[in-house]
């Protein structure tokens, strides 16, 4: 399975990191509105997902993508998070040595296999 991240868009508000678009290949599937967490040592990702409000109560949160095949989904969350691992270390890589650093990687796709 090959997965590209793309349409970074940096957030850094609380735990929320980014917001960020997938595409899952051979499929072709484009996945937007993906958001990425991160507290601690601790990182994970969401599919979009639609609010609920309750009168008085939390809102409540509903995917508005899911997968059937269980195996299938552990595996694509695998890989989209190792290419949003794989998009942070390039990104630290870069502002450490900022004079060969592009000046905005926002939109720049990194696959995974």
């Amino acid at each position: 399975m090959k997965v590209e991240i793309n349409k970074y868009y940096p957030i850094n508000k609380g735990a929320l990191k980014a917001s960020f678009s997938v595409i899952i290949y051979p499929e072709g599937q484009k996945i937007l509105q993906c958001q990425y967490m991160e507290k601690g040592d601790n990182r994970w990702f969401s599919f979009p997902q639609k609010e609920v409000k309750k009168e008085g109560e939390k809102s409540d949160y509903i995917p508005l993508i899911s997968y059937v095949n269980k195996t299938y989904e552990n595996e694509l969350k695998a890989a989209i998070l190792a290419a949003l691992k794989e998009y942070d270390n390039k990104q630290k890589n870069q502002s450490k040595n900022p004079a060969n650093a592009p000046a905005d990687v926002s939109g720049e796709t990194f696959p995974v296999w």
